[in-house]
């Protein structure tokens, strides 16, 4: 499991709008000895707005 930045939820089929489309999102999953519990998330309304230099 790592960090994902997604550049274009547009052209992601993984995406799923909720209640407001955005354009942009990052993920970051939180592990402790190998089990996933949780997901830190955070989303934005302009495209590329995360890059890895962030």
């Amino acid at each position: 499991m790592k960090a994902e930045i997604i550049p274009f939820t547009g052209k992601d089929p993984r995406y799923i709008v909720d209640d407001v489309a955005r354009q942009s999102e990052i993920c970051v999953p939180i592990v402790l000895e190998g089990k996933l519990l949780g997901v830190i998330d955070s989303e934005h309304s302009k495209k590329r707005f995360y890059t890895k230099s962030i």
